[in-house]
């Protein structure tokens, strides 16, 4: 999905995308790789923190934030 510009691929929590368009970083967006459980939208218990990777066109993903 595009959001102002910025991919979010993946069930990435509002608040998260509230601040990837907050901070507008130099970045093509944001992603959850998989399907954990206990993210927005996926049944299950949240087991840990979830990282949320910045992915850009020239460097490696990098974590954005994690929910």
């Amino acid at each position: 999905m595009f959001v102002d510009g910025y991919v979010v691929v993946g069930h990435v929590s509002v608040d998260v995308v509230r601040k990837l368009l907050t901070e507008c970083p130099p970045i093509v967006g944001i992603a959850i790789p998989g399907m954990p459980s206990g993210v927005p939208g996926m049944s299950g218990p949240k087991v840990g923190s979830i990282s949320i990777y910045a992915v850009s066109k020239d460097n490696a993903p990098t974590i954005y934030a994690a929910q």
